[in-house]
């Protein structure tokens, strides 16, 4: 984000600071169904146990990962889980700033999208909706979007964000499966691409074969 004026800056900073206090708000908000299952699957890992093995639910791992590394980081306790969500969310806040800066038609609205999205969930989930997949996986899902996109856009070499895109729905999807037609639609980018490299390509094997001697 260069040649910021001091003004747009504050209007980042104050946005960041917004999700920060809503988030520290938050940090003491009891584990209550979901949440307990999956911090008791992290304490398996933790302890050097295998998930499905010593350890059976039906969610896909990545929510259990998500919870060791917080609980390794910060503390195997509600206060530490949600600490590590907060910073998570504030790295998917950055990601959205400056990626919308470049899509705007107005860039400081780049600074009101996290609000939006990341105030207006830290205002409204209760107790029992927090650090669960369904918004923890945004984040993933954003660069995956974004990488499929710039993959579209990119005529020098554009299978390298493809590929990039593939990774984080990859990531997605080990959040929960229901999210992988999300991928699809957002991976569609990649098809066009392909399509429209054959329509350019097929004049040219055209002509190849009308001057080939067989």
């Amino acid at each position: 984000m260069r040649n910021l004026t001091a003004s747009q800056i504050s209007w980042y900073v104050f946005s960041l600071l917004a999700i920060a206090v809503l988030g520290v708000v938050n940090l003491n908000l009891p584990f209550l169904a979901d949440q307990s299952v999956v911090l008791t699957g992290a304490n398996v890992i933790e302890r050097g146990g295998a998930l499905y093995v010593d350890f059976w639910d039906n969610k896909m791992p990545a929510l259990f990962w998500f919870y060791w590394l917080a609980g390794k980081l910060f503390g195997f306790n509600e206060v530490g889980i949600h600490l590590f969500e907060l910073f998570w969310l504030l790295c998917f806040s950055l990601a959205m700033m400056w990626v919308l800066r470049k899509v705007y038609s107005y860039p400081w609205l780049s600074a009101v999208a996290p609000v939006a999205v990341v105030g207006t969930y830290y205002a409204t989930a209760g107790a029992n909706q927090l650090t669960l997949p369904e918004f923890v996986v945004c984040f993933p899902l954003f660069l995956c979007a974004w990488f499929a996109a710039l993959g579209g856009q990119r005529a020098d070499d554009p299978m390298r964000f493809f590929f990039i895109s593939g990774l984080f729905a990859g990531v997605s999807v080990t959040f929960k499966l229901i999210f992988a037609p999300l991928c699809v639609a957002f991976d569609s980018q990649k098809h066009v691409w392909i399509l429209d490299v054959r329509k350019k390509l097929l004049p040219s094997f055209k002509h190849c074969s009308n001057d080939s001697p067989i």
